[in-house]
């Protein structure tokens, strides 16, 4: 095991402290660095339009069956799943 001394110890913190500070620096200029507020408030715009979009297709009345078949039929459409399955489940739904 290497032992190091005190001048040794602090440059290696030194260091450390400046690749820290390198790499916050370059996270803040990232294109891809949001605003959390920001996308907090698009996500709740994001639910109110979803449930006003569900009660307006169920009339205001949501069971968990109702609501089950809609994300099933959401996944199936999503992901190309079988026409004949998703129309029946429609059906059902409606």
């Amino acid at each position: 095991m290497a032992v190091y001394d005190r001048r040794q110890l602090d440059q290696m913190r030194r260091e450390a402290r400046e690749c820290s500070q390198e790499m916050y620096s370059r996270s803040q200029l990232s294109p891809n660095n949001t605003n959390p507020d920001k996308v907090s408030s698009d996500k709740n715009e994001e639910i109110n339009k979803g449930n006003c979009l569900l009660n307006e297709l169920f009339g205001g009345a949501l069971d968990s069956d109702k609501l089950l078949i809609a994300a099933l039929m959401l996944l199936l459409l999503r992901e190309g799943g079988d026409k004949k399955l998703i129309l029946a489940l429609g059906y059902i739904l409606f």
